[in-house]
């Protein structure tokens, strides 16, 4: 993006390639937004899934460059696959420079059926991210308040060493948005039955220790007008008796 107020300065620029219609994040350059050389450069590749399809280019590579000489620091290379009829990212490893590999960055997956048909529709969640040294964190899902089954709302998240839980937070959902006929708000169609829940007035967040006991209570308050909506209004922390 251009500072207005620094001709020629800049703090990052953002190169595409086309792909018929579609266009593709190919580079990012971080500049010179202080007066200096160009910094880092991002540089992503491609793999084309289903020959010529743009929506179906998947980046395969992501590799960082020292901004002035070009000499490659880190690459990450990314992994998909399956879940269901979906495809997913499955794995990030990052990899030095010599080649060296580390541990790879895993995401795992469920299916869920979102409109009890016979062959069901599914909704694809993740479930757990591992960072490849042991630690995990872990999420649980419940269905959302409206009819639309898809609408699956994040109820807990468990953080792991390896051994054991270590934390858990828990998620409590209240005064969901509604539009001007008081229904549910929805993406695509706002007053009709399609598209997904938009949000939540109030989220409120607990964090738990292994035993489950409460720790701390956060009470986050969240605008559900057409301008201001998911923004974040208030934050409130309480002790565990509230």
């Amino acid at each position: 993006r251009d500072d207005p107020g620094q001709a020629g300065r800049w703090s990052a620029r953002y190169s595409y390639w086309p792909v018929g219609s579609y266009r593709v994040l190919t580079q990012v350059l971080y500049g010179n937004s202080l007066g200096s050389a160009a910094r880092h450069t991002l540089t992503l590749d491609y793999v084309d899934r289903y020959l010529g399809m743009p929506s179906k280019y998947q980046p395969i590579t992501i590799t960082v460059r020292a901004g002035q000489t070009g000499e490659v620091i880190w690459r990450y290379g990314l992994g998909y696959g399956y879940v269901a009829d979906r495809y997913v990212l499955t794995q990030v490893v990052k990899i030095a420079a010599d080649g060296a590999r580390m541990p790879a960055t895993t995401f795992d997956y469920t299916s869920a059926c979102i409109d009890g048909a016979s062959p069901c529709k599914t909704a694809t969640l993740m479930t757990r991210v591992s960072n490849g040294y042991g630690g995990a964190v872990e999420y649980a899902f419940e269905p959302g308040p409206s009819a639309n089954a898809a609408e699956r709302r994040v109820m807990a998240e468990a953080t792991l060493d390896g051994a054991t839980t270590t934390a858990v937070r828990t998620f409590e959902y209240a005064q969901p948005c509604k539009n001007e006929n008081n229904a549910v708000c929805r993406t695509y169609h706002d007053s009709g039955p399609s598209g997904y829940l938009m949000g939540y007035g109030v989220v409120t967040e607990t964090a738990r220790d292994s035993a489950n006991t409460a720790l701390r209570i956060t009470a986050h308050q969240y605008h559900v007008d057409a301008l201001r909506l998911g923004m974040e209004g208030a934050s409130v922390t309480l002790d565990p008796a509230g």
